[in-house]
């Protein structure tokens, strides 16, 4: 069933250390509900069938698809994972929906799945190690201190929770490559800085990040804010000093892909497929 997307996904290899690819809905599919139901039972046994043998000729033999709707910033352990679904008798995936996760580092015959609207992938390596981790905008910008002064979790950003992975294995993030790939385009994801249904929120953010990290993030700082989500990426990582960072694929403005900002009502509401994987 997957190889009707040859003609439709965004792809992208680096150097036998990673594979990326990116899949868009269809008509009669959305990647982010009809895969599995809430307790985890397959809803289509014969397109679940086919994502394991997709990732089994791949060398996959576990995919780890953490609980990135808590938007919580932080990278967490594969073991703490620890439920358990057959995709095929070749590969297992791996959840916990009471873990607030948005990354995990992959090993090598590992994958890191997650549905996207929109919200980019890091992709960080460094001496045969790889992180993976989802980046949407409250992932990279804790609401709470913005709001209050008060910080919400432990990392202000994803990004600063990869930091601190590579430095817990004592590796330093001027030895760390990011590359980002599949965010939102840019002049669809706007914040009206007078927008009465943002409780001034917009505004607060707008100025949070021209303070922190300058200009070139977001177009129209005074009106419609737009925001590019993988310059915010770029300018928090070259702030902590990682070694470089490349931007990758941003969704088309156009197109077969979603993103929650869409002109058309179906893309926006449904979402992609994201797969990291390493052989």
């Amino acid at each position: 069933m997957l190889v009707r997307y040859q003609g439709e996904r965004l792809t992208h290899s680096k150097d036998g250390t990673y594979d990326v690819m990116c899949m868009p809905p269809t008509d009669d599919l959305d990647w982010s509900k009809d895969l599995f139901d809430g307790d985890g039972t397959p809803k289509s046994p014969e397109l679940v069938q086919a994502l394991g043998s997709f990732l089994a000729v791949r060398g996959v033999t576990d995919v780890f698809a953490p609980s990135i709707g808590y938007l919580s910033g932080a990278i967490v352990y594969p073991h703490q994972l620890s439920d358990q679904i057959r995709l095929s008798d070749a590969v297992c995936l791996h959840r916990n929906r009471e873990v607030p996760a948005d990354g995990l580092l992959i090993k090598k015959k590992q994958a890191f799945m997650m549905a996207n609207g929109g919200c980019p992938i890091i992709v960080a390596d460094a001496q045969g190690i790889v992180i993976v981790a989802h980046a949407a905008r409250d992932s990279l910008l804790d609401r709470a201190f913005i709001t209050t002064g008060e910080r919400s979790r432990e990392h202000m950003s994803v990004v600063n929770a990869i930091q601190s992975a590579f430095r817990h294995m004592h590796i330093h993030q001027r030895h760390v490559s990011l590359a980002v790939f599949f965010g939102i385009p840019v002049l669809p994801f706007t914040h009206p800085v007078n927008d009465p249904a943002a409780n001034g929120y917009n505004r607060k953010m707008v100025d949070h990040v021209l303070r922190e990290w300058g200009s070139g993030i977001i177009v129209d700082p005074q009106g419609k804010a737009h925001l590019s989500i993988s310059h915010l990426i770029k300018a928090q990582a070259t702030t902590l000093g990682f070694k470089d960072v490349l931007l990758r694929h941003p969704l088309p403005e156009d197109g077969e892909f979603a993103y929650t900002r869409h002109d058309d009502e179906n893309l926006c509401k449904k979402r992609n497929l994201i797969l990291v994987w390493r052989s």
